[in-house]
């Protein structure tokens, strides 16, 4: 994906399942990813939160802050002209857009 050159601050949520357990194939890929766009953190929640606390709780944006979020799920495969169309947006309805959302409708949360 072309970030052109922004700074892009990278933040993973990664859940904690049931059993109080992490995925550790997920850690391993987590911890060996280099992301050079900006900071990269990876936040492990203790409890488990599932996909609706998950997103509700991803971002708190500041009331005077221009800072923008993206969430996306693992699941989820995206084109590598993505970044571009979301910026086209965000330019074009700065004053009007309070989120974009990339999931489908159909999706169940739990």
């Amino acid at each position: 994906v072309d970030y052109g050159m922004q700074r892009i601050d990278l933040r993973v949520n990664l859940d904690i399942d049931l059993d109080n357990m992490y995925d550790l194939e997920c850690l391993k890929v987590l911890y060996s990813y280099n992301w050079n766009q900006g900071t990269y953190l990876i936040h492990r929640h203790t409890e488990h939160q599932g996909t609706l606390n998950q997103w509700l709780g991803a971002w708190e944006p500041k009331a005077s802050s221009q800072e923008r979020t993206l969430i996306l799920e693992d699941s989820m495969i995206v084109s590598e002209q993505f970044f571009a169309a979301l910026e086209r947006e965000w330019n074009a309805n700065n004053d009007d857009i309070s989120g974009i959302s990339l999931e489908p409708s159909f999706v169940t949360y739990h």
